[in-house]
């Protein structure tokens, strides 16, 4: 069973590879607006094969959310594209704590994006602020926040494994460690 349990493992680990692969490529071709094959094989290769190729279906899962996220947030035309954002940035997070600076990053570059942060070089230099067009980024930012307040209340330590199970042993997976996130009355250690 485990041998077989293994091949099943590794094909869909290659199919959510494919689909990663396939998110970049959209990605990218709204950015460039280009069909730039060979950068996204490359980017490919550098960035994912070493988590597809191995068997660590939690961070394979944690870049897919990630990736989901960023399309929805920035290329999605659908009402409520901040919730799922929000939604699927935690499930990212709950995957793996490395993705986190990703998070930052994204959530960063958001105001500038949205124009709620502009800023002109030309002529006279200025910064302005549209503090309405935080509102989407602080409602990701509270999606996220709630989740972890009802995962913190169903979990009791679902923090200390978010932060310190990912950071000690790459290898200490969610099955590995859904043990130590039920609170202490349902497990006998």
């Amino acid at each position: 069973f485990g041998s077989y349990f293994q091949i099943a493992l590794k094909i869909f680990l290659i199919g959510l590879g494919i689909l990663l692969v396939y998110l970049m490529y959209k990605i990218i071709k709204k950015e460039t607006e280009d069909n730039d094959i060979l950068f996204i094989l490359l980017l490919s290769v550098l960035w994912l094969f070493p988590e597809v190729s191995g068997n660590n279906l939690e961070k394979v899962l944690s870049m897919l959310f990630l990736f989901f996220a960023f399309y929805l947030l920035y290329y999605s035309k659908i009402k409520f594209n901040w919730f799922y954002s929000g939604l699927l940035l935690s499930l990212s997070f709950f995957s793996s704590i490395q993705v986190m600076i990703f998070i930052i990053v994204m959530l960063g570059y958001h105001p500038f994006r949205s124009k709620a942060i502009s800023i002109s070089l030309k002529g006279k230099k200025s910064i302005s602020l549209r503090p309405k067009k935080f509102i989407v980024l602080l409602k990701i930012i509270g999606i996220m926040l709630l989740i972890f307040l009802v995962l913190r209340y169903i979990y009791p330590n679902i923090l200390s494994y978010t932060l310190f199970a990912h950071s000690i042993d790459p290898l200490y997976g969610f099955f590995e460690a859904a043990k130590h996130m039920l609170p202490s009355a349902f497990t006998d250690s």
